[in-house]
């Protein structure tokens, strides 16, 4: 009995130890441009102990919400890129990484920006807009982490000429990370809820 016990205490901790390696990561720093539908994207972005520096190939990532739109209409900023859509190298974990499609040895990453502006009046030059935006990304295997952030966006727009109307084209988006707070209240929480969970584990095999 005392040696299940044992083979039991072990399972537990270390689902506990997988667990806590895992962890969600707050980007606070970096700029990463998208340029168009089949521009492709690249920039750098930085968070606790992770890095990243590459880009976006093609403009499968870019949606083409806004292309073209008219004064006035909603323009998505969403982007997203992945696997072998997205080349570039960094850290994480104080571990040099090269990011890529798993298939190729590398580490996959997914990550997506969210927002929206309000395509500006007419005019016969670029309008560059700013808008808020949100980040989540997701680092695979062996990492298993998640990437949350938030900052500004600007939105290049340039006017599209010599239709019956005018239009505007979605030119590029550069998208600016800023600090965000941590989560402070979350990590004392969940850190409480481990060591209920330890005790209530030696109070139930002594």
């Amino acid at each position: 009995m005392k040696r299940f016990r044992l083979v039991l205490l072990v399972g537990v901790l270390g689902l506990v130890a997988t667990t806590a390696d895992a962890r969600t990561i707050q980007i606070t720093s970096g700029v990463f441009t998208a340029v168009g539908i089949v521009g492709g994207a690249s920039g750098t972005f930085a968070g606790d102990g992770f890095s990243f520096t590459g880009g976006g190939l093609g403009g499968g990532g870019v949606n083409p919400v806004c292309f073209p739109c008219r004064p006035g209409e909603s323009a998505s900023l969403r982007t997203t890129y992945s696997g072998s859509d997205l080349i570039g190298s960094g850290i994480v974990d104080g571990v040099p990484t090269e990011f890529g499609s798993p298939d190729s040895g590398r580490v996959g990453m997914l990550f997506e920006f969210t927002g929206s502006v309000v395509a500006p009046p007419e005019s016969s030059a670029d309008v560059t807009l700013d808008a808020p935006f949100a980040f989540t990304a997701r680092v695979s295997a062996p990492f298993n982490h998640d990437l949350v952030g938030a900052g500004t966006a600007h939105a290049v727009f340039r006017p599209i000429t010599g239709g019956p109307f005018f239009l505007w084209q979605l030119r590029e988006t550069a998208f600016e990370f800023a600090p965000v707070p941590e989560p402070g209240t979350l990590g004392l929480v969940g850190g409480g809820a481990a060591a209920g969970i330890a005790r209530a584990i030696r109070r139930r095999f002594r």
